[in-house]
């Protein structure tokens, strides 16, 4: 008997090694990170992990700002959005467990993550909190209390509602999928939508969203 296990979020973190001033404050350079159930010890051995890898891969010339590590069971990405910010997810590899004379033997399936498009997902979860808070480098300053508190009220939840197995090629060029509707549902948005716009005549554009998808 054969069965699957889709891709999952292993961890996600933010660093800036720059706020790591001497050595046994290596926890001030690590600005969130999930899941916080995580001890600090091992947050703080991923952090370091990451940045060697950084600094070694930094030797070689790349106009990329992002880059990635492919293991056996995991891959890890990197993305710099701002100056001495980092931004890190780790994915578990999807895998079939596969039974062959009684013994389980697991498949794991690299070809399924594609770089480019974690890569993208990646990138939007900074956008996305760029739009609402602004860079990173705007809420730290000297005091980081309350660039944590922002990145862990805006990506706690978020982590949480993105759907990995799900993500594909719209997700490089932040695409966005249609929702079709039969005649009557869609006559009943657009009637809501034009008595919107009467009603009030500051609005200038509409947007309805449902699920994802974009309906009007």
């Amino acid at each position: 008997m054969n069965s699957r296990n889709e891709i999952e979020l292993k961890n996600f973190f933010i660093f800036n090694s720059t706020y790591c001033i001497k050595e046994g404050e290596e926890q001030n350079k690590i600005l969130f990170y999930f899941p916080p159930t995580e001890d600090l010890n091992t947050q703080i051995n991923n952090v370091g992990l990451v940045e060697a890898i950084i600094k070694f891969t930094g030797n070689f010339k790349s106009q990329c700002d992002t880059r990635s590590l492919h293991t056996l069971k995991t891959r890890q990405l990197y993305y710099q959005p701002e100056k001495n910010f980092w931004m890190t997810m780790t994915l578990n590899l999807p895998f079939k467990v596969k039974s062959k004379e009684e013994v389980e033997q697991l498949d794991y399936m690299e070809d399924e993550i594609q770089d480019e498009v974690y890569n993208a997902v990646l990138k939007q979860a900074y956008d996305l909190y760029y739009l609402f808070f602004g860079s990173f480098s705007d809420g730290s300053g000297s005091d980081t209390i309350l660039l944590k508190s922002k990145l862990m009220n805006h990506f706690s939840p978020y982590l949480k509602s993105i759907k990995l197995a799900h993500c594909d090629i719209m997700n490089i060029f932040n695409g966005i999928h249609f929702l079709p509707l039969n005649k009557q549902n869609f006559l009943n948005v657009q009637c809501f939508i034009n008595l919107l716009e009467c009603t009030y005549k500051f609005i200038k554009y509409t947007a309805v969203l449902f699920n994802d998808c974009l309906i009007w």
